[in-house]
Parts: structure tokens; C-alpha cells; sequence
């Protein structure tokens, strides 16, 4: 299934450069006479096109110069293929205000509009694009207060510190992770949840040196110690069953369809959806209530952990299905959407998830998706911000 699933990514990565080929860079090559110029123009089209499938290699085989390379590349082709997308449905409108049958709009489409005007105009928003997503893409996450009065909740003046996608691999740098510890122990927070996808290779790999960057995770400080759970980038690098073996040196606790109790309150931890998909471990929320392993407290109120905010489904399902006790969820947190991370995917974040970013009820459940601290893909940003959120409850 993962297979396909790379192969189904590969396929449309190569649609998409080939698209742009066609449409831009072929029309640039058949106008240009000079036999010295156009290979130019063919070369820099074919680095477009296997910038994608090299990320992918790169990022498997830890070629840390070929990922930044591709990284940067493949933003580059997105700019070009978002902004060439535009000017072909603004081009397209163009052509039928001109056969409108109203005579003062048709004059106004053929007169005051022209393909040059649109090409100078999209020329210029994918240069601003462009500035402004490596620019937010290329800074540091900052720190998000969070403010939420929870009544049943046993505890005054409580901070959780909760940082997600970190996407720890082959382009990220020990450094980041240290900031990112730092801030989080400059807030002295009483608990730190990482909500999923905190690398996007396998550790254990002969070829990954993903290890050596995890130290930095020892140095986190808090009452009652950091807790994870799996995301779906854990499945891609085919960890979900390993990974907690792995994060033990590093004092961090992985929660898998399981809960804990913490001196009045209980921490459960589902796994991702995309378990269902890879026929791997699946979110079960039963499991993760049953205490069966004596950490979960039914008298208790409980804060429920998900990679996807999506996974409030089950605690719906749940309520509506169950003949046994209301399991008293006073706070759900998630991540994986990076807020959209670069427009337009704000939409398909939207139609894929009930949440994408932000603090938000859901009935009386109040729930928070972070935007993320790290980055997937292209290192771009555009309306989303790179978050270290602390909730602070009761404040």
C-alpha cells in the first residue's frame, strides 16, 4: 500500500511538471533561434521535473545537498505552476467577456484587458508569492499563547507546551530542534505533548544520521514529562512500531491507542488514521479507554492527543454508539495540517479536515490544532506560520 501510495505521488508530480513544460517553457524554446540558447531552457525544464521523485530519493538516502536542492526547486515549480494555473483561468474568462452579448462589457474585455497585462500582473503576485513564502518558510517557530478556562479541569495555572510536525529528516539541522527546546523550557511548562509526525525518516536506516539530531529532546524540561503520538509521516517511514523503542534515551513517552494518568486527569493518546490505510496500527479509541493497562482513571477528566484533527470522529462515534460511561473529554489537541502551510492548500486542508488551524468547540469539546513547527515539501510558507503553542489552562 505505501508503494502505491509513492507511486500515486510520483505520477502526479510528473503530470504536473509536464504541464508546465508544455505550457511554458516549450513555447519559450520554440521562439528562441539561437542553438545555444534552448538546451539551456531544456536542462532547467528537466530539473523542474524530477525535482519531486529526487526529494523523495534524497531524503531516503540522507543527501542532505539533493534534498535542500529539490526542496527548493519544487517551490519554485509550485509558484510557477500555481500563478500559470491563474493566468489560464483569468485568460479563459478574458476570451468569453469578449463574446459577451452585452456590447459595453465585451468593449471593456477587449480594450482594457490584454495577455500581456495578465502575464505582467501574474508575473509580479509569483514573485511576491514567492518572497513571502521563502521568507515565512524560513523562519523560526514562535511561541503561540493559548488561553482556555476548563471548569472540571483539577488543576490552576497549568501550561501544556504542544509542538507537532516537527519533520525531522534529511534537510533539518540539529539546530532547529534546540530552538524549539529552548523556547519550550523558557515557558517552563508543566507538560509537552509532540502531536505526531516528528520525523519523516527511519532512524534505524543505514543511510539516516537522524539519531545524532534527536539529543537536543533530552534537554526537555516539565513536571510530568513529554508525550507522543503517532502521525502519519511515522507510517511513511514506516516507524509506527518502532519509534517508541527508539524515543525511550530520549526520555520521550509514546502513547499508542493508550492512556495515562496524571495526578487527577487523564493523557490519551490515539494512533493515526493513516493505519487504516496501511492496514498497520489503527486509532481505536475503545482500546485507549479500556484500562486495561491501569492508566486511565474513569472518575477522572481526560485530554485526548491526535495527530489529525479529523479524529474527533471517534470520540463522536463514540458517544453516540456507546452504552457505557462518558469518558469526560475536557480538551482535544492535533496538528498535521500545518495550517495549510502554503495557499491554496488552506482549501484542501479544509474539505480533508473539520479544523485547520486554531483553537475552536467542537459541541462543548474545545479543541486546538496547531500550525506546526516544522516544514514537509517546499520550504515555503504562505498565510501560515510555524507555532510552538502553549495552552495555558486556568490561568
Amino acid at each position: 500500500m505505501k508503494s502505491m501510495f509513492s507511486l500515486f505521488n510520483l505520477i502526479m508530480s510528473t503530470a504536473i511538471c509536464w504541464y508546465i513544460y508544455r505550457r511554458l517553457f516549450m513555447p519559450i524554446i520554440q521562439a528562441i533561434k539561437c542553438i545555444n540558447t534552448a538546451p539551456v531552457f531544456m536542462t532547467f525544464s528537466f530539473l523542474m521535473a524530477i525535482s519531486i521523485p529526487s526529494y523523495f530519493i534524497a531524503t531516503r538516502y540522507n543527501c542532505a545537498l539533493l534534498a535542500q536542492i529539490s526542496s527548493i526547486t519544487a517551490a519554485v515549480l509550485l509558484i510557477i505552476f500555481f500563478n500559470l494555473f491563474a493566468y489560464e483561468i483569468c485568460a479563459l474568462m478574458l476570451r468569453h467577456l469578449q463574446n459577451f452579448h452585452y456590447p459595453l462589457i465585451s468593449r471593456m474585455a477587449g480594450q482594457h484587458i490584454h495577455h500581456r497585462q495578465l502575464i505582467i500582473f501574474w508575473s509580479t503576485i509569483a514573485i511576491i508569492y514567492g518572497a513571502v513564502g521563502f521568507w515565512q518558510g524560513s523562519a523560526p517557530p514562535q511561541v503561540k499563547e493559548v488561553a482556555l478556562t476548563i471548569p472540571q479541569f483539577p488543576f490552576k495555572n497549568f501550561t501544556i507546551a504542544l509542538i507537532s510536525d516537527l519533520h525531522l529528516g534529511a534537510t533539518s539541522k540539529q539546530a532547529f530542534l534546540e530552538d524549539c527546546v529552548q523556547k519550550i523550557n523558557l515557558a517552563h511548562p508543566d507538560l509537552v505533548v509532540i502531536a505526531g509526525d516528528l520525523l519523516d525518516q527511519d532512524p534505524s536506516d543505514e543511510y539516516s544520521d537522524l539519531l545524532n539530531k534527536f539529543t537536543p529532546l533530552k534537554n526537555l524540561r516539565s513536571k510530568y514529562g513529554t508525550f507522543m503520538v503517532l502521525g502519519n509521516h511515522e507510517y511513511y517511514s514506516y516507524t509506527e512500531k518502532t519509534i517508541g523503542k527508539i524515543l525511550k534515551p530520549y526520555n520521550v513517552r509514546l502513547l499508542v491507542n493508550e492512556s495515562v494518568f496524571l495526578d487527577g486527569f487523564n493523557l490519551v493518546g490515539l494512533a493515526d488514521p493513516s493505519g487504516e490505510r496501511f492496514k498497520s496500527i489503527e486509532p481505536s479509541l475503545e482500546k485507549a479507554i479500556s484500562g486495561a493497562d491501569g492508566g486511565y482513571r474513569k472518575d477522572a477528566p481526560s485530554i485526548l492527543i491526535g495527530h489529525q484533527p479529523k479524529l474527533v470522529k471517534l470520540l463522536d462515534r463514540y458517544l453516540l454508539t456507546s452504552q457505557r460511561f462518558d469518558p469526560q473529554f475536557v480538551l482535544m489537541l492535533s496538528g498535521h495540517t500545518h495550517g495549510g502551510q502554503l495557499f491554496p492548500f488552506h482549501i484542501a486542508a479544509a474539505l480533508a479536515q473539520p479544523y485547520v488551524s486554531g483553537l475552536h468547540l467542537h459541541y462543548s469539546l474545545p479543541i486546538y490544532v496547531t500550525s506546526g513547527a516544522g516544514l514537509w515539501g517546499p520550504a515555503l510558507r504562505v498565510f501560515s506560520s510555524g507555532e510552538i503553542a502553549l495552552i495555558k489552562i486556568n490561568y
